[in-house]
């Protein structure tokens, strides 16, 4: 009875400690999860960029520029070095289709204007699917909407090859997949601008 007692206590103690982490734990998946569904916007990184903090004054001020322009057009983030172009399905494309609607030919073309105007920049053209296909099917489906969308571009004017493409199917999502306003936002095409290797050189060259 007397051991009984004295650990009574300890054993409360870690009871305690232990659902106090749990809680803590489930707290801080929760504070990820609205993180991943309402602003994953900003957390996204522009493949073929630099994550650094900090961003020459050169490389700065032009995808500064760029991205002001573009803006105009469609939602547009500044990450990094780089920026990223975020263009949903329906501006695009009908439901589980990779052919571009007539109308869409338009916006893309004022798009492939002001990125051929700067020129210093390669492109990354990815797809993005909700996840309620097969996975094949939606990395398919992801790959001709990307061919689709930078097959526009050059058609208006920019070289491909300053252009790849990249199918993600649902593998990186912007929002939950449970309700359908969030898969509607996860069907997207990015594009995604980043500094080539000649203005890279400029941005570490002194000024004479």
């Amino acid at each position: 009875m007397i051991e009984s007692a004295v650990q009574r206590p300890w054993q409360l103690l870690v009871y305690g400690l232990c659902l106090l982490l749990v809680t803590a734990c489930a707290s801080n998946d929760g504070a990820r999860a609205k993180r991943r569904d309402a602003g994953g916007l900003n957390e996204r990184a522009v493949i073929g960029g630099s994550d650094k903090a900090v961003v020459g004054p050169v490389i700065a001020q032009y995808m500064d520029d760029q991205a002001r322009e573009l803006r105009v057009l469609a939602e547009t983030l500044r990450s990094g070095d780089g920026i990223i172009v975020t263009l949903p399905e329906k501006r695009l494309f009908k439901l589980n289709s990779g052919t571009l609607d007539p109308h869409s030919r338009r916006a893309l073309g004022k798009i492939a204007a002001i990125v051929d105007k700067y020129a210093k920049t390669h492109l990354t053209v990815v797809g993005h699917t909700d996840d309620r296909g097969f996975a094949d099917f939606d990395i398919h489906l992801s790959e001709r909407r990307a061919k689709a969308v930078a097959d526009a571009l050059v058609k208006s004017g920019v070289p491909r090859t300053r252009i790849r493409i990249m199918g993600m199917g649902f593998a990186r999502p912007i929002a939950g997949n449970d309700t359908a306003e969030g898969r509607s936002r996860n069907r997207r095409v990015e594009i995604h601008i980043a500094p080539d290797e000649q203005l890279r050189i400029e941005a570490r060259t002194p000024p004479v």
